[in-house]
C-alpha cells in the first residue's frame, strides 16, 4: 500500500509543521552520523588489514581488484556523504527552517552508503571478516538499522522524490538550475571539467522531473524512486563539490584528497543520473519515439554516460592517499 507522504512526514510543509519538520531534519541527520562512524571504523579496520595482509607476493593494499572494489569507492561515498552532513549540520544550526528533506537526503545517502561500506569490509577480509574477534561483521550489522529505523531508505525516497518534484516545479526548474549553474561556474573557475558533470546531472535531472511531470510518470512509485535517487547524488555531489572548491581557493592540507575523491563522486553522479534516465526513459514502457528523441536532444545524455576518461588514474591516486603508499 502507497502511503502518503504527507503521513509519513508528520505534516505538511506551510500548514503549522514547521516546528516538527524541522525535528525531523534534526534526528535523520543523527542517523546519518551514526552510520558514516560505523561505517568509517569498518574501513579503519579493513585498510591495516590490507597493508598487512600478503597474497601471491604483495600486499592486498597494492592489488587493484581489491582497492579499487572494496575500498575506494566507499571511502568516496563516505566522504561525499560527510560533506552533505557538515553542509546540512551548518544550516541546521542557523535555524534554518524545512530542511526536512535534506535530512531524508543525508540519512538516506550515508546510512546506504555506510552499509555497502560494511558489507564490502567484509567482503575485504574474507573469512577474518566474519570472525567476531574482527569486529567487522558486528559493525555492519549496527549499521543495517541505520537503513530501517527513522524511517526506512524506501520511505525516505518517498518523502524526497515528492517534495523535490514539488520544490521544482514550484520554483520553475529554477531549484536545480541554480546548481547546475553554479557547478559550470566552478568549472571555470578551476579549469577542471569533472565540476561540470555535476552541472550536466544536475541539468538532466531538471528535464528528467519536467518528463516526468508531464506525462504523468509520477504516479509510479518505481519512477519516483529513480528520480530521487537522481536527487540525492546531485544534492550530495554539489555539497562535495563545494567543499573541495573551498579547500582549493584556501590551500588546505586535504585538498589534494578532496579533489581526487570529488572526481570520482563526479563519476558516480553522472553514472547514477545518466543510467536512471534513461530507466524512465525506455523503461516505463509509455513515451512515443519523438519523446524519447526530443529528450535526449535537449540534455547531455552522453556527457553522463561517457564520462570514464581517467577513471582509474584517480582511483590509483585515491587508494595512494588511503593506503599511504
Amino acid at each position: 500500500m502507497f502511503v502518503p507522504v504527507e503521513n509519513l512526514i508528520g505534516g505538511v510543509p506551510g500548514k503549522g509543521m514547521n516546528q516538527s519538520n524541522q525535528v525531523f531534519g534534526y534526528t535523520r541527520v543523527m542517523v546519518g552520523a551514526m552510520a558514516l562512524g560505523a561505517g568509517e571504523a569498518a574501513l579503519e579496520i579493513a585498510i591495516p588489514y590490507a597493508k598487512k595482509r600478503i597474497q601471491f607476493g604483495t600486499p592486498l593494499s597494492e592489488k587493484q581488484g581489491y582497492t579499487h572494489k572494496l575500498i575506494v569507492p566507499n571511502v568516496v561515498r563516505l566522504e561525499a556523504g560527510a560533506a552533505y552532513m557538515d553542509e546540512l549540520a551548518l544550516r541546521l544550526d542557523t535555524d534554518e527552517e524545512d530542511l526536512q528533506v535534506e535530512g531524508s537526503i543525508c540519512k538516506y545517502f550515508i546510512s546506504e552508503a555506510a552499509n555497502k561500506t560494511g558489507d564490502d569490509c567484509i567482503q575485504a577480509m574474507g573469512g577474518y571478516g566474519y570472525v567476531r574477534e574482527y569486529e567487522v561483521e558486528k559493525i555492519k550489522r549496527d549499521i543495517k538499522i541505520t537503513c530501517i529505523y527513522e524511517g526506512t531508505s524506501e520511505i525516505q525516497q518517498n518523502i524526497i522524490s515528492t517534495f523535490r518534484w514539488k520544490k521544482s516545479r514550484k520554483t520553475k526548474g529554477e531549484y536545480y538550475a541554480s546548481m547546475a549553474r553554479e557547478m559550470h561556474h566552478l568549472a571555470e573557475e578551476f579549469g577542471e571539467p569533472t565540476y561540470s558533470l555535476y552541472g550536466y546531472a544536475a541539468d538532466t535531472l531538471n528535464e528528467a522531473i519536467d518528463l516526468a511531470h508531464i506525462n504523468r510518470l509520477t504516479r509510479q512509485q518505481a519512477v519516483m524512486f529513480n528520480l530521487a535517487d537522481m536527487m540525492t547524488y546531485v544534492e550530495v555531489g554539489v555539497a562535495m563539490a563545494r567543499k573541495t572548491a573551498g579547500l582549493v581557493r584556501t590551500g588546505g592540507g586535504k585538498a589534494t584528497r578532496s579533489a581526487v575523491m570529488s572526481r570520482i563522486f563526479a563519476r558516480d553522479v553522472a553514472r547514477v543520473v545518466g543510467n536512471n534516465t534513461l530507466n524512465i526513459l525506455l523503461g516505463t514502457g509509455t513515451l512515443d519515439e519523438d519523446t524519447i528523441a526530443g529528450f535526449k536532444k535537449k540534455v547531455p545524455l552522453d556527457a553522463l554516460l561517457y564520462n570514464q576518461t581517467g577513471l582509474l588514474a584517480d582511483m590509483d591516486q585515491a587508494a595512494d592517499i588511503i593506503f599511504a603508499r
